[in-house]
Formats: structure tokens, C-alpha cells, sequence
């Protein structure tokens, strides 16, 4: 590589690609190089020993066309020089304990509750005591709560939690109480100080609202800058809950009504999913400090967020079938009956059947172009099922003005989405 001198006429060598790099790396190179800092010089010319054999082999590597190969049950994607394996489907199971460590003191809740203990100090509860505490309930909803425990419909021991997190020394947890039937009829927040020797857990007061936690073990508490938040549903109401530790009270931000669900993106952007009227599901992201927030689009049917990555998918289930559509740039594709999708580095796969994959395409999110596609050898007959993928022509419904909610801070005015044609395969 020749790099000439902006104010000199003689030239030096900074590097001899052909010789230091292998050619199907020309391209790391050269990126590599390009993005060196080189002081009161200007690149003019990039010259190669044998010109066109390196611009053929650098041509060849970018233009390099994206594989899909199955493996043992495994997807795998070969792009240039790289192999990426892609799980078609989830194969871990959620842990069943949460654990916290500062030094010599432990905060572990599994199935036999919350343990604490530093060194010797050995500390065990299923917070049993805290549904008939008077900083939680009145006398006569405490007298309630007993008598209900005594019919066999509530427990006093907590059942599942619903979040935990970690601030400096200290280690918060939202414990969550199921009667008989299936719903929760009580959450709170607790607090352990893990610097403290003998660690006990410390009552900071109930919920003031609900939150969408399920099963044994949920991840739903998160930082929000030095507190504690939570999202919960209040009424009809739903919003961000945060306890501010200097005023020892919680805070509640309302962001809509009638959530369905939520998950959250990069930075402090969160995707929702509100019910409106009729079976209307309206789709939209906000910001959690700001409750600022932007409806993208509205659709009927059962609607479910893809993950928690940018582009922003979803797919949408009705009465003619699936559906996946980037809520971002508005391209949709209709899906094969019992299809599965999962994000990859490359875009986005598609497999079906569900359980056996006999067909698979790895689609590129922004317009739902096809990048590559495999077939099981055994039913090569059925390759037009590929060919058959379609992008689908409705044109993105209109978005109607969001609802009339308390709104903490300002938020953003609601835009109608671009409509967008889209074409077929």
C-alpha cells in the first residue's frame, strides 16, 4: 500500500498488504487501514502489486453471497468467512434462583424463599409475616387476609417474585403473593443491605399497582437511573412505578391505558401493546424517564413483539393467518402455517414446520428480502412453498389519536405511519 505525503512528492510504504494479509481477509484490511490516524497526511492513491488480482479478490469477498445450512438440528449461517449458529427455537430453560454477592454476604431467593447470610449469619424466610403487616393493610383487610388463609385460599408464604436488582449495596426484590385461583393479590418491595453483618430483609411498602410478572421466577424490576422501577398496571391505568429512596415513597408515571405488554429496548426505549376497543391492538414505543411516547400502528387480532431488538417486529395472528411486520419501516410478509421467527446477526429466520424443520429462510428485516434459504433434502419436491412466500399489499392501518391519560411529562405528538407498498417476491 502507497500512501503519498499531502505536502511532499516523495512517497513511503506503510504496509504490504498482498504479503501480511491472507486475500480472503483484503477487505478487513483495508477497513482496518483506512481507519488508521495518520497526522498531516492525505491518502491519495491505494495502489496493490497486482492490481487486478486484488480488486478481483476484494470484489469477490464483498460480494460474497450469505448461506443457510442445517446441522444436527442447528441452523447455521455462513456469511463470508464466518459461521453463525442460529437457535431455531429456545432451548434454555429460565433459572429457577436469583443470586446476589457482595463479598461475604449472600441474597439467594430460590423455591425455598429468600436466604441471606454473611459468614456464620444464616438467614431464612418465606416472608410470611409481611401480608399481615400494618404498614401493608388495615386491621379489618388483615383480619380478611386470615380468615382467608384459614379457608385454604391464600397462603401467607410468598409465591413467586416477580423481579430483582442489585443498587450498590444493596439487593431489591418484589416478592409476589397467588391465592388459590391463580391471581396475584399482593406485591411489595423489600430491601436486603448486603454490606450490613447480620442481613435482613427490609419491608419498603406495597406496589401501587400490578405488575405483568408471571411464573416462578421474573425478571421485571430495572434501574431506573439511582431507583428501583417497575411497570404495573393500575385500574385501567398503566405506567412506570420507581421508589425514591429519599423521600421513602413511590413515584408513579402513567404512560397509557389498557396495557397487554410490553418489552424493552435498547437504552431506555420500551415497545407496548395496548387493547383500544373491539379487538384493536395498538402498538407504539416510549421512553421510560420521559413517559414520552410514539404509536406506530394499530391492527386487529392477537398481536405478539417479536423481542427486544431494533427493527421493531411483530407479528400479528388473525383470521387469515400470520403475519410479521417491521413496525419501523412498515413492510410486512405473509408467514407459512406454523412458522417460527428468531432474530439472527443476519436478519431474520424463518422455519417450518414448528417442531421439524423441513424449510427455512433467512429474510432481511428492513424490506423482507430473501438473503438465503435451505430445504431438507427429502422434500426437495416442495421447494414452491419458498417461492410462495409472499410480502403482503394491505396498506398499514391508521393510528387513532392515543387516550386521554395524566401524563407526568410532556410527550411527543402521534404521528400517522408512511404509507408503504410493498412488493412481492
Amino acid at each position: 500500500m502507497i500512501v503519498k505525503h499531502a505536502y511532499r512528492a516523495d512517497t513511503e510504504h506503510v504496509c504490504d498488504v498482498d504479503s501480511l494479509f491472507p486475500t480472503v481477509g483484503v477487505n478487513l484490511a483495508v477497513f482496518t487501514t483506512a481507519l488508521l490516524l495518520i497526522p498531516q497526511c492525505a491518502v491519495s492513491a491505494v495502489h496493490f502489486r497486482s492490481s487486478m488480482i486484488g480488486l478481483a479478490l476484494l470484489w469477490a469477498t464483498t460480494q460474497a453471497r450469505i448461506s443457510l445450512q442445517s446441522y444436527q438440528g442447528t441452523f447455521v449461517v455462513r456469511d463470508g468467512v464466518l459461521n453463525i449458529p442460529v437457535l431455531s427455537k429456545a432451548t434454555t430453560s429460565s433459572p429457577d434462583f436469583v443470586r446476589f454477592r457482595r463479598g461475604d454476604g449472600y441474597a439467594v431467593w430460590d423455591k425455598r424463599g429468600l436466604s441471606l447470610r454473611h459468614k456464620n449469619w444464616i438467614f431464612d424466610s418465606r416472608l410470611s409475616g409481611l401480608p399481615v403487616s400494618p404498614k401493608l393493610f388495615s386491621k379489618k383487610e388483615i383480619q380478611e387476609i386470615l380468615a382467608s388463609v384459614h379457608r385454604g385460599e391464600r397462603s401467607l408464604d410468598a409465591t413467586a417474585m416477580s423481579g430483582a436488582l442489585r443498587l450498590g449495596t444493596d439487593a431489591f426484590f418484589v416478592p409476589r403473593w397467588i391465592d388459590k385461583k391463580g391471581f396475584t393479590w399482593l406485591e411489595a418491595l423489600v430491601r436486603v443491605d448486603l454490606s450490613a453483618d447480620h442481613p435482613k430483609p427490609e419491608l419498603i411498602g406495597r406496589l401501587p399497582g400490578q405488575s405483568l410478572a408471571s411464573g416462578s421466577i421474573d425478571h421485571r424490576l430495572f434501574a431506573l437511573g439511582p431507583s428501583p422501577a417497575i411497570v404495573v398496571r393500575k385500574g385501567s391505568e398503566w405506567g412506570v412505578v420507581s421508589y425514591e429512596s429519599v423521600s421513602d415513597k413511590f413515584n408513579f408515571n402513567s404512560i397509557g391505558e389498557r396495557l397487554r405488554s410490553y418489552a424493552f429496548l435498547d437504552g431506555n426505549g420500551m415497545a407496548y401493546v395496548e387493547v383500544v376497543a373491539d379487538g384493536l391492538n395498538r402498538i407504539g414505543v416510549v421512553d421510560v424517564t420521559t413517559s414520552s411516547r410514539k404509536d406506530l400502528m394499530e391492527d386487529r387480532g392477537s398481536v405478539r413483539l417479536l423481542d427486544s431488538y431494533r427493527p421493531i417486529c411483530a407479528i400479528f395472528t388473525g383470521g387469515t393467518g400470520s403475519t410479521i411486520r417491521n413496525l419501523q419501516t412498515g413492510a410486512a410478509l405473509d408467514l407459512p402455517d406454523g412458522a417460527n421467527a428468531v432474530r439472527c446477526a443476519s436478519g431474520i429466520l424463518l422455519t417450518w414446520p414448528k417442531d421439524q424443520p423441513k424449510h427455512a429462510v433467512l429474510l432481511d428485516p428492513v424490506r423482507w428480502d430473501r438473503l438465503a434459504q435451505w430445504q431438507a433434502p427429502e422434500n426437495s419436491d416442495l421447494g414452491s412453498r419458498i417461492s410462495d412466500l409472499k410480502k403482503t399489499d394491505a396498506k398499514p392501518p391508521q393510528v387513532t389519536p392515543a387516550p386521554t391519560v395524566k401524563v407526568t411529562t410532556k410527550a411527543t405528538p402521534t404521528k400517522k405511519p408512511a404509507t408503504r407498498k410493498t412488493k412481492k417476491l
